[in-house]
């Protein structure tokens, strides 16, 4: 449920986050991505918040656990970005694949789940990472939420990482793993495009193989493609050619 503010539009930062339930970690870095707006500042301290930012910090929430929206969508959607400028029947196909998408993914779920903290101490992951997996969009859900299973799945995956011995102890963090993020907006935006050119062709018979073929379809050939790239590093490496080698040093030697 969306939260309403005070009607008084001077908000401190303790009073957005009791509105709101959101926390000021979350807040902040949402006015770093411009998903909010900037504070009335009147010091270099101290800034007003209306509410303007509890109404759009629940449209966020909502979008978030109603839609499964990501943060990068739902910023185009405040903004109204040309990008995401659907049709209405368009946008009205897109509401039914993701109401289908949230009915998958409650019905994948586990009953008795835990949220994200307890996950994370479950399953001997440090707070401070589970926080840098939030700060680098790997995740979401704040530490009292419950995560959906794609997020519980990262969590896993992570400690699956750390757990050969190349986490933090070797150098490698969370924070290395932004290139996902930055590497799933440029695929994002270019399945908005697709999505835009073909969604108002579709008839309703038409989205259960959207949803239920091709979607996992084009999953499983980004899969495919970057096996096949990694194995053929694998190969250079193992024929002594390494390809982080420059080209000139690989023909002189």
């Amino acid at each position: 449920m969306t939260p309403h503010g005070t009607g008084t539009g001077q908000l401190r930062m303790g009073d957005l986050v009791r509105l709101t339930g959101v926390p000021k970690e979350t807040i902040h870095f949402y006015l770093r991505e411009g998903l909010l707006p900037p504070a009335n500042k009147t010091a270099r301290n101290m800034g007003w918040y209306s509410d303007q930012h509890v109404h759009t910090l629940g449209v966020i929430r909502d979008l978030q656990e109603q839609h499964l929206l990501p943060l990068k969508a739902i910023k185009a959607l405040l903004h109204d970005h040309d990008n995401y400028d659907f049709t209405p029947t368009q946008r009205a196909l897109i509401g039914r694949i993701r109401q289908q998408r949230l009915a998958d993914l409650l019905a994948a779920s586990q009953p008795g789940q835990v949220s994200v903290a307890a996950l994370a101490k479950k399953i001997g992951l440090p707070a401070q990472e589970v926080a840098t997996l939030r700060e680098t969009g790997m995740i979401s859900s704040d530490d009292e939420d419950v995560p959906d299973p794609a997020e519980a799945e990262v969590l896993q995956l992570w400690q699956a990482i750390r757990s050969t011995g190349l986490g933090p102890a070797r150098g490698l963090s969370p924070h290395d793993m932004r290139f996902i993020t930055h590497a799933v907006d440029c695929l994002f935006d270019a399945e908005v495009q697709l999505f835009k050119e073909k969604l108002s062709s579709l008839d309703d018979d038409e989205i259960a193989p959207l949803l239920h073929v091709v979607l996992p379809a084009v999953n499983r050939l980004f899969a495919l493609r970057h096996e096949r790239k990694i194995n053929a590093l694998l190969e250079a490496f193992a024929g002594g050619q390494s390809p982080l080698m420059p080209a000139q040093e690989k023909q002189n030697g």
